[in-house]
């Protein structure tokens, strides 16, 4: 007796049957779904599948164009920037200004106080410092044409701050009074 079927066709008729019943089986649940009133089950799944394919395909054709849309706007962004750059800069200098302003307001204040304190003295502004620092000493903006004298003292609104040392004639050398060698007459 000679077999029917090889090894090769019965792997063929599983593949039918197989198939028949997977279909069987979605009959059966698209009735069932029917019935329920629920949402065809084959029906969403190919709808969740083409949602997202075009969800990906639509991310793609947008990147794309946002892409040579910022290409052909280079220029416009570098003028931009560069007018942005400059807005910057500008306002930096605006800041710096109003700052030194602010830092000034103090001192100012000092200084009213103590032209209230002793109406016939000369006010004036420190404009330097010894730089190293070998003795406590500052220059003053006033000198012999402003009527500066040696020993003078030196007040602000809180009170004595050093003696003057060295008179020019447009500026004073001022020994401040936390100098070691400071004598205030």
């Amino acid at each position: 007796m000679v077999p029917i079927f090889t090894h090769r066709d019965e792997r063929a008729l599983f593949t039918v049957v197989g198939t028949i019943i997977v279909a069987a089986l979605l009959a059966l649940l698209q009735l069932n779904a029917v019935r329920n009133g629920w949402t065809n089950p084959i029906a969403f799944g190919a709808s969740s599948l083409t949602g997202w394919i075009q969800a990906v395909a639509v991310s793609a054709v947008n990147g794309t164009r946002d892409g040579f849309a910022s290409i052909g706007n280079l220029p416009n962004l570098a003028h931009e920037n560069a007018s942005l750059t400059d807005r910057v800069y500008q306002l930096e200098q605006t800041n710096a200004t109003l700052r030194e302003t602010l830092a000034r307001v103090p001192a100012e204040a000092a200084l009213a106080r103590a032209q209230l304190a002793n109406p016939h003295g000369v006010s004036a502004t420190v404009i330097g410092f010894d730089p190293e620092n070998t003795s406590r000493t500052v220059t003053i903006d006033r000198g012999a044409k402003d009527h500066v004298e040696r020993d003078a003292g030196v007040l602000t609104g809180d009170g004595a701050v050093g003696r003057v040392v060295e008179v020019g004639p447009f500026s004073a050398k001022v020994l401040l009074i936390n100098d070691p060698q400071s004598r205030l007459p």
